[in-house]
């Protein structure tokens, strides 16, 4: 393309020598100038090579193509961000929901380890800035104590936490029927004693089976339901706590 170009600039100024311009009758040149000029046209038509006949209409196909296409991506951008737009929406509703019902539940979790302890408790998020990714951690502060996660206190004092912190979870959603397996066992006599009181509390509104023990919590109960061995063999008596005590007040009188 360099030579071309310095061999045209080199006819034109010959074409000026003579007073002719490039643009207009070539049919008064000299001969050997327009075979000059005939031969680097020719030159410079050979360089360009084939020649694609289809091209126009290949060029239309390509900028209907384009247009289609770039009518489509504009199109899947707007879709983009109303769904962008609809998951922001879904994780705003979400961490508002999120944090107005462990609120309740922390309340509640409150009141009831109040109830068992005298003490206070609470729930808190691990990561305050990110709700919607944090742990929830269960705060306890037990009476004479300072307040610490349910995670470094002694087994007595977990159980305690989790029993507060189910009972919390029965006031947001009520079961009609409720099992504790033993979870008095490592409890003082007086976290069990006030969580028998609650058991008794709430029997008026749903059934609840306590396995257990400690005589403190049977001292509660409606009904006992005692199991033994005898022979190999596995014994069941029940007995009404309320019948009972009928009965031993008539043989007194």
């Amino acid at each position: 393309k360099m030579e071309l170009t310095m061999r045209r600039n080199t006819l034109e100024e010959k074409l000026r020598e003579i007073s002719v311009q490039v643009e207009g009758d070539l049919t008064s040149l000299d001969s050997d100038v327009k075979e000059e000029i005939y031969s680097m046209l020719e030159s410079e038509i050979n360089c360009m090579g084939p020649v694609n006949q289809l091209a126009a209409m290949q060029y239309v196909e390509l900028v209907e193509n384009y247009k289609s296409r770039s009518l489509r991506i504009a199109e899947l951008e707007k879709e983009r961000r109303e769904i962008l737009r609809v998951i922001e929406m879904i994780d705003s509703e979400k961490q508002e929901l999120f944090l107005s019902t462990m609120k309740k539940i922390s309340e509640g979790f409150g009141y009831f380890f109040n109830r068992l302890t005298g003490g206070e408790a609470w729930l808190e998020l691990s990561d305050p800035e990110k709700p919607n990714e944090s742990g929830v951690e269960m705060i306890v502060k037990f009476v004479g104590k300072s307040p610490r996660s349910s995670r470094s206190v002694s087994g007595g004092e977990k159980s305690v936490a989790a029993v507060a912190l189910l009972m919390s979870f029965q006031g947001m959603t009520p079961a009609d029927f409720l099992i504790f397996d033993e979870v008095d066992a490592h409890m003082d006599a007086s976290y069990t004693r006030n969580l028998s009181e609650l058991f008794s509390e709430m029997s008026s509104k749903t059934q609840i089976i306590a396995i257990s023990l400690k005589d403190v919590m049977a001292e509660r109960a409606d009904l006992l339901v005692g199991v033994y061995n005898q022979s190999g063999e596995s014994r069941i008596v029940v007995t009404k706590i309320g019948e009972k005590t009928s009965e031993g007040q008539g043989n007194s009188n």
